[in-house]
């Protein structure tokens, strides 16, 4: 089940206090956006660092070896070969257009001051990127204030940090 199937069923079960899945075509956008840029673009830059930062021996061994047969070749050169200034790169257009949609309601916001599940979306990014690569994560936040604003207006979501 993917992230927007989850939030759909917590929705239906759990209506109040409402918060819009996708409700809008802004919302909408800035999901597929922010996960082109990730998912796409800076990927090789942060899928070598899930399993020695993340995972236990075992599924660090699994992850690896079946990351290896995915991309033709072990984490390491993905990273090498694909990661750094290339994937920077690669992500900036995606991550500027999203950046001006943040900015567009005045922030800190997709929708100005009322939080959406597009917002959840890009903080679960950014604290993946905050977990994986510290020094990624302040160069983004650096390049683009609105990841920054909306990282920490969200704060209160992040507080439980403990699985």
């Amino acid at each position: 089940m993917d992230s927007r199937a989850i939030a759909a069923e917590i929705e239906k079960r759990y209506p109040t206090p409402a918060l819009p899945i996708f409700s809008s075509p802004a919302q909408e956008k800035l999901g597929e956006t922010i996960t082109a840029a990730m998912q796409q673009s800076l990927a090789p830059e942060l899928i070598s660092r899930v399993p020695r930062t993340l995972l236990n021996p075992v599924s660090r061994e699994y992850f690896e070896r079946t990351r290896k047969e995915r991309f033709g070749m072990p984490l390491e050169e993905v990273e090498k070969e694909k990661g750094g200034r290339k994937a920077w790169d690669a992500a900036h257009s995606k991550l500027e257009e999203a950046a001006a949609m943040l900015k567009e309601k005045g922030g800190p916001f997709l929708d100005g001051q009322q939080v959406s599940f597009a917002d959840f979306l890009v903080v679960g990014y950014l604290r993946f990127i905050q977990i994986l690569n510290q020094p990624l994560y302040n160069h983004l936040i650096q390049t683009y204030p609105e990841f920054g604003t909306l990282f920490e207006a969200s704060k209160q979501w992040l507080e439980r940090d403990d699985h």
